[in-house]
C-alpha cells in the first residue's frame, strides 16, 4: 500500500522532486530499506537515504559501539562506547535527521544463518544493503534478495580501500 506525499513532505522535498519528479520522491516515500550493520559505509548511506526521504528504515546490527566506531561514525557518542550498541545510540540520531522517516533497529544478526527467518525478513523491504562482511554472509544475503526479487547493495571499507557490489536485478548495455 502506497502513501501520497502530503504537502509537508512536498514543501520538505521539493528541490529532490523539482530534480527527479513527483513519481521518484513517491516510491522513495514508500520504500523501506534494510541496513545490516551499521559501520561507516552504512553511517554514510543511512544519512544519504533519510534525508532522501525514505518511508522506512530498519537497521540490524548486534555490536556495542566501540572506541573506533567514533572515528567512522558521526551517529556515535564517547559516552556510547562500551554502554550501548549502535543501532540504540543511533537510532535518535538517525530519526533527527528526519523525522518523517520509520526508523526500525534490531540486535539479532542471526537472521542472517537462518534462511527462513532471512527470507521473512528481506520479503518485508524493497531494497538490502549490508556492509561490513565476509563473502559467504554477502552470497547467502543477496542470493535470498535475487530469489524474492529485491535489489542487494553490498559495501564495506578497509581503511582507504573499500569495496561495492550491486545486484540490481537486471542490467542493460547502453552503447554509444
Amino acid at each position: 500500500m502506497s502513501a501520497a506525499i502530503t504537502e509537508d513532505e512536498a514543501a520538505l522535498y521539493d528541490r529532490q522532486i523539482r530534480l527527479w519528479g513527483l513519481e521518484a520522491q513517491q516510491k522513495m516515500r514508500n520504500a523501506t530499506v534494510l541496513v545490516i550493520r551499521l559501520r561507516g559505509v552504512a553511517t554514510e548511506a543511512i544519512k544519504n537515504i533519510v534525508l532522501a526521504g525514505i518511508g522506512k528504515l530498519i537497521v540490524i546490527d548486534d555490536t556495542t559501539v566501540q572506541p573506533e566506531d567514533i572515528n567512522a561514525g558521526f551517529f556515535f557518542r564517547e559516552e556510547d562506547i562500551d554502554t550501548k550498541k549502535r543501532v540504540d545510540a543511533a537510532k535518535p540520531h538517525i530519526q533527527s535527521l528526519n523525522p518523517l522517516v520509520i526508523v526500525e533497529v534490531s540486535h539479532d544478526l542471526s537472521v542472517l544463518t537462518n534462511e527462513d527467518t532471512l527470507l521473512k525478513l528481506i520479503q518485508g523491504v524493497d531494497l538490502v544493503c549490508l556492509t561490513d562482511t565476509d563473502q559467504a554472509t554477502a552470497i547467502r544475503v543477496n542470493d535470498a534478495a535475487r530469489k524474492l526479487g529485491k535489489k542487494f547493495y553490498c559495501a564495506g571499507s578497509f581503511g582507504l580501500s573499500g569495496y561495492v557490489f550491486c545486484d540490481l536485478l537486471e542490467h542493460h548495455h547502453v552503447a554509444p
